[in-house]
């Protein structure tokens, strides 16, 4: 009997193939997960990858501008974590601009809603009435950091509105309503009102006021304060000096205090008990010289604090020597090895202030922290040299041995040997291929020739050069290579060479022209010191290579052109 054969269908047979289809990628699925399982980032908790996430948008200033945000498309992990609560706090940093730029109500809701209970950063600039403040007003609670700048009148209508409002959490305040403050109405007062600090900012502990009186009688424990052109509210009589005091005495937590204008010259016989501030880490003052004068005689802080002196109206060496007493009991107190000069000046008949500044250091290389830096504003020459000297004389100018000129850019020959003569410690130096550096390696080379012996000008030991690429001082390399290779002459006719010279080109490309000046350089270092290039020891044979691989590049371009 013929048995039956039986047909498979096209749909079974469509069937099947999907069935081998799902099993297969089943299988994939599998797999790449298993694979994925040994790269590293995905082994990560969800806290810890926001985490670093949170550490990348602070470390690349994207937590206001949500340019961190790229990361919801990298993949659905990351997307479904930029949504979860672990990343509450990256949306919770909002910036209110302009109503039409990057600022929607829809954008500050979503943030809002984002960032979940998570205490606020507000950054906002008001140049115009925007329908976001209510979002963020209807947030008073949340908010931890609140940074208002913009058309004066529109900061203030701000103000008003925070006066009916509690702020239990507010750690930050900072408030400038400097911009387009002449049209601000006759009726407004340019003051923030006592009842804002009558118990609505219970956690206040830093504060930034630009152009705005306040009560300075309610300020109280405060860890940092700001204050530019702001006045004492309470009396009709302009502030004083012994009603700052009392303020300060108030805050004796203290790490961070700014004055700019705040204060009036002292009366002759307005004095206050020493005030201690033992927590201040910078101190940042923008006085007249009898202001920063009392201050400094007043205030007593760490010989680790940063101090920044900006004495108004500083033009010529008289015009400092009042602040000379403290500030050398200031510099005294600390341990100074290192001084970096910053000069720049226009030509006196063109009516403007220069600009030197002098920075002491105990760190090396110099750093910012702990640093006691003075800014004045020499008229020309001959001023900032007698500037420049006094602030030498009263430093432990005998323990200064490193110097740092990269930024002094053009000051003359004279003044670089009357500063020299007072720094007779100094055994590293640090310039640049400018026009200040150039009068210094010749001062360098006359003092050379004229005291053989070092009774009157330091003995430089290292010298670190740097060219940079700015076209100002491209033409000027030829001349400082030359004048640095007449020191070097003089150095070594006298058997006492430098241990060390450094070039550096920042663009590895302005030196290189220059390779028989560097060759004669290296010759004359030999034997005595070294020279390097760039970090490493200088090689005349890798150099010429190198120069002959830039030359072939460039023709090569040249004819593809």
């Amino acid at each position: 009997m013929a048995s039956s054969a039986h047909h498979v269908t096209v749909e079974e047979e469509r069937s099947a193939i999907d069935n081998q289809l799902a099993w297969h990628y089943a299988q994939i699925a599998v797999l790449t997960e298993k694979h994925n399982a040994f790269v590293p980032i995905l082994r990560l908790s969800n806290e810890l990858l926001a985490r670093i996430l949170t550490i990348y948008a602070a470390e690349s200033d994207c937590l206001f501008n949500l340019k961190w945000t790229r990361v919801l498309f990298v993949c659905r992990r990351w997307h479904e974590l930029a949504l979860a609560s672990a990343a509450r706090p990256l949306w919770s940093f909002i910036a209110i601009r302009f109503q039409s730029f990057n600022c929607s109500v829809h954008r500050v809701s979503t943030q809002l809603r984002r960032s979940g209970d998570y205490p606020l950063t507000i950054k906002i600039k008001l140049y115009e009435s925007n329908a976001c403040i209510d979002s963020i007003l209807n947030q008073a609670e949340r908010i931890r950091s609140l940074h208002v700048t913009g058309v004066a009148t529109y900061v203030y209508h701000l103000i008003d509105r925070l006066t009916a409002l509690s702020l239990p959490i507010l750690h930050s305040l900072t408030l400038d309503p400097s911009y387009k403050q002449d049209e601000l109405p006759g009726s407004i007062v340019k003051a923030l009102p006592d009842v804002i600090f009558d118990g609505k900012l219970p956690n206040l502990c830093e504060l930034t006021l630009t152009s705005i009186a306040f009560p300075w009688r309610l300020m109280g424990n405060l860890v940092a304060l700001c204050l530019s052109h702001s006045d004492n509210s309470v009396k009709s009589t302009p502030s004083n000096f012994p009603d700052l005091m009392l303020m300060l005495e108030s805050c004796p937590r203290l790490r961070t205090l700014e004055l700019d204008s705040v204060l009036p010259s002292p009366g002759p016989h307005e004095h206050h008990s020493p005030v201690d501030l033992p927590f201040l880490e910078l101190l940042h003052l923008h006085e007249t010289v009898a202001t920063c004068t009392a201050l400094l005689a007043y205030l007593r802080f760490p010989s680790t604090s940063t101090v920044e002196l900006k004495p108004q109206n500083v033009h010529i060496g008289a015009d400092i020597k009042d602040v000379l007493i403290p500030l050398h009991k200031c510099i005294r107190s600390r341990i100074i090895s290192a001084l970096r000069i910053v000069a720049f000046w226009i030509e006196e008949d063109s009516g403007r202030e220069g600009y030197c500044v002098m920075s002491f250091n105990f760190h090396t290389p110099a750093r910012r922290s702990g640093s006691l830096t003075l800014t004045c504003h020499p008229r020309n020459q001959r001023t900032v040299r007698q500037i420049m000297k006094k602030a030498i004389k009263t430093s432990p100018s005998l323990s200064i041995t490193h110097l740092d000129i990269e930024c002094a850019t053009n000051i003359s020959e004279a003044s670089w040997k009357g500063a020299l003569k007072l720094l007779r410690a100094v055994q590293l130096v640090r310039l640049q291929a400018h026009g200040g550096g150039l009068n210094f390696v010749r001062a360098l080379s006359a003092m050379e020739t004229a005291d053989p012996l070092y009774t009157t000008f330091p003995r430089i030991l290292h010298l670190h050069t740097r060219v940079s690429g700015s076209q100002r001082w491209k033409d000027m390399i030829p001349d400082f290579l030359h004048a640095l290779e007449d020191y070097l002459r003089t150095r070594l006719a006298k058997r006492n060479m430098l241990e060390t010279l450094e070039l550096k080109d920042d663009l590895f490309r302005y030196l290189l022209k220059h390779e028989e000046e560097i060759e004669r350089l290296f010759y004359m270092m030999q034997g005595a010191g070294t020279l390097l290039y760039n970090g490493a020891l200088f090689d005349p044979v890798q150099a010429r290579e190198e120069r002959e691989k830039m030359e072939d590049e460039l023709r090569d371009l040249w004819e593809m052109e």
